[in-house]
């Protein structure tokens, strides 16, 4: 059971892709909303 949770956790359709894009996301979001934070206050 546990071995099989591991498996999954440690397998990835496209190695580097999606962590990379959600990274990239995530970044520009809390730039935008800094800016907009910023901008507003």
């Amino acid at each position: 059971m546990h071995d099989k949770v591991l498996m999954k956790l440690e397998h990835k359709p496209e190695p580097g892709y999606p962590t990379a894009f959600w990274v990239t996301l995530g970044v520009a979001v809390a730039y935008l909303v800094t800016i907009f934070v910023l901008t507003a206050s």
